[in-house]
């Protein structure tokens, strides 16, 4: 297993997270090198990995090279690849992008059922777009008849527990 945090910018205050409370010098976004992510690729190259994460202390989508190295670790073989997401940049050509990037795993950080409580619990961050993303992804992964997997998580927590029973049945 092997785990890349690929960014430390975010788009959200998510109420759970210590990166939302700011780190020290957190105001400064950075993004993990296309050459250093390359280079650890390639070192994984023919090793056994179970499960290769993109992720981030911020939002991995928001790196404006994910695409090359999403494509780059799938051309090396180097995986599965799964990538952990807000799901709150994944528009229409994002959406395409991820389905022709053939990685294994996508798992939208959700955390609520409704709009209020995900407004609360994912601040910065449109209820209304987020689903309308995951979902879209959903109905092109089903048109393409794609193999990528998809998950949505929920960080049981105080201000959203009232929710898991519907967030359960929604998405079962």
């Amino acid at each position: 297993y092997i785990m890349f945090d690929m960014t430390n910018q975010c788009n959200a205050k998510c109420i759970h997270c210590p990166h939302s409370m700011g780190f020290n010098d957190s105001q400064s976004s950075q993004f993990m090198s296309i050459d250093s992510y390359k280079e650890i690729i390639d070192q994984c190259v023919g090793q056994n990995l179970d499960f290769v994460r993109i992720t981030a202390d911020g939002e991995p989508l928001l790196h404006p090279a994910i695409w090359e190295l999403l494509d780059y670790a799938r051309d090396k073989r180097v995986g599965p690849i799964g990538l952990t997401t807000n799901g709150s940049a994944l528009n229409a050509t994002n959406a395409t992008k991820l389905i022709d990037s053939k990685i294994f795993l996508v798992d939208f950080s959700l955390d609520a059922f409704s709009e209020k409580t995900f407004e609360v619990v994912r601040a910065g961050l449109s209820y209304k777009r987020t689903l309308e993303n995951v979902l879209r992804l959903i109905e092109l992964r089903d048109r393409a008849e794609s193999d990528l997997k998809i998950m949505v998580s929920f960080v049981k927590q105080r201000e959203n527990v009232q929710e898991l029973d519907a967030f359960i049945n929604f998405w079962e």
